[in-house]
Formats: C-alpha cells, sequence, structure tokens
C-alpha cells in the first residue's frame, strides 16, 4: 500500500517528467489581403528538412478571409525556430495557383526576411525564434 501511495505522490508531483513542458504560442497578423475572398492556408515548419520539402508541418490550417487583415493563435509548441509558410487562396481551390512558368498567380509570404521576389527564403531566413509569446506579421507584397 505504501509504494502505491509513494507511486501515486511521484506521479502527481510530475517526478516521471509529467510536468507541463515550457510551451509556447505564435500570434499571427497578416496585412495587405488585396480580394476579400477565399481563404489564407498555413503551414508551420521546425525544421529545414521539412520546410524544404513542404511536408511534414507541425501545424497547419486556413483562415477564412473577411477583411484586409487576419490574426490567428499557433499554441503548444516547444520553444525554437520555426517558418511560416501561408498563401491567399483566393478561388478557394485548395492548391496555389501558378502560371505557365510556374510562377504563383495567388498572394503568397513567408515569415523572418527575404531579399529574393521569385524563390521561397531558406529555412534560417525564413525562421522565426518562437518563445514564451511570440508575434509574426506578415505582409502579402
Amino acid at each position: 500500500m505504501l509504494r502505491w501511495v509513494s507511486f501515486l505522490c511521484a506521479i502527481s508531483l510530475g517526478l516521471f517528467g509529467t510536468v507541463m513542458p515550457n510551451t509556447a504560442s505564435i500570434r499571427v497578423g497578416v496585412s495587405q489581403i488585396s480580394q476579400i475572398k477565399g481563404t489564407v492556408k498555413w503551414a508551420l515548419y521546425d525544421n529545414e528538412k521539412a520546410y524544404e520539402q513542404r511536408t511534414p508541418a507541425v501545424k497547419s490550417g486556413s483562415i477564412s478571409v473577411s477583411g484586409e487583415s487576419l490574426t490567428w493563435e499557433v499554441t503548444g509548441l516547444a520553444p525554437g525556430p520555426y517558418a511560416l509558410a501561408i498563401y491567399h487562396d483566393v478561388n478557394n481551390n485548395g492548391v496555389l495557383d501558378l502560371n505557365f512558368l510556374g510562377v504563383p498567380k495567388e498572394p503568397y509570404a513567408f515569415s523572418g526576411t527575404s531579399s529574393s521576389k521569385w524563390l521561397p527564403p531558406s529555412f534560417n531566413k525564413a525562421a522565426v525564434q518562437v518563445a514564451k509569446n511570440t508575434l509574426i506579421k506578415i505582409s502579402f507584397p
């Protein structure tokens, strides 16, 4: 009986690694949405390989466009670097539409900094160090 009491006390005190992890969150703000229709699709990556292959994302989702700007929150993240990729699916067909040269016809953007208009930034340039409460602001070009 004493062993069970000790075991239950240890669990309740978190001695077996069950304490709440140090979680982080991101508040995303997107502005300069030119067409008030469709959805903004987003994917969050925590490593270079997943980011470059666009799979698997740590978290992803879509937000209905209802104005010239949007905000949402992503919670339950481990602190560390993350890269966010977004695009405005204007016609709501679920894919980023491209022209015959492979250039996106719908607005897209990334977190972090990028100097290239034609290529997506590297993970290191797109990555933002996420801590307890991190704000990421993105504007569509």
